[in-house]
């Protein structure tokens, strides 16, 4: 794979949820990065819920997720997935383009270890509380976080309710996140895409926008003319006989 320095490259930024609204925030948020030597897509799924709460919706999503670029894989350089969690459909996609695919949870993680001695996640309803905990360990960087917080919020609330009410209970989440050790905090919900900069001002530590950050993870390795690794987790799918799957996925046992 090129470097971009050398042509312009395409990023496909997939919603794994179908929400509109939050599509459109999180488009919002990266056009503040001015990567003019990218044309970015951001895409919402082409099916299933408007939200993702849980280990349920991460499954429908992710087949929805290879439903979408099923015809479409050839068309981008890099992958961005825009749930704030170990999503399945990251290394299934590696696996099915060899390109470089970047979820926004890890991103944010890998960046926030850098930024100071322990983070804490903010993150929505307290299910996604042991989730994140199992995806930092998963991750490989377990020690550099000092824990994941809830703000009693579902996904969906962070658009139903004032931005005012969202503020106040990411604040009161990121002051326990501080309180237990915390110096840097990631904003752990798509959802909560460019409050980033208004959480700083209040608690005076470096916040990081979770689909920010995965937008720059995924521009370096392209940039450094990185791809995914087929040698042995992200092999190629072995062709198979297929029985009663969909036409456009049968593509992936050819």
């Amino acid at each position: 794979m090129q470097s971009i320095l050398n042509e312009k490259k395409r990023f496909l930024v997939i919603n794994p949820n179908t929400g509109w609204e939050m599509t459109k925030q999180i488009e919002e948020s990266l056009k503040g990065l001015k990567l003019d030597d990218v044309k970015l897509e951001v895409a919402a799924n082409v099916a299933g819920p408007v939200s993702i709460e849980g280990h349920t919706d991460e499954i429908i999503s992710s087949y929805h997720i290879l439903k979408l670029i099923a015809e479409r894989k050839t068309e981008y350089d890099g992958y961005l997935i825009a749930c704030f969690s170990n999503h399945p459909s990251i290394k299934a996609l590696r696996e099915l383009t060899g390109k470089p695919v970047v979820g926004i949870a890890e991103g944010a993680c890998y960046m926030a270890a850098m930024a100071g001695n322990l983070f804490g996640i903010v993150t929505t309803s307290q299910k996604w509380v042991p989730m994140l905990k199992e995806a930092v360990e998963c991750f490989g960087i377990k020690d550099k976080c000092a824990g994941v917080f809830s703000t009693g919020l579902s996904v969906t609330e962070l658009h139903e309710l004032s931005g005012e009410e969202v503020e106040k209970e990411i604040l009161n989440a990121g002051k326990k996140a501080l309180a237990a050790g915390a110096e840097v905090l990631c904003l752990g919900c798509a959802g909560m895409s460019g409050l980033h900069k208004r959480i700083e001002r209040e608690l005076k530590v470096p916040v990081v926008d979770s689909c920010e950050a995965g937008l720059m993870m995924l521009y370096s390795l392209c940039h450094m003319g990185l791809w995914t690794s087929s040698l042995c987790m992200y092999a190629p799918n072995l062709p198979r006989e297929t029985i009663n799957l969909e036409k456009d996925m049968e593509q992936f046992y050819v």
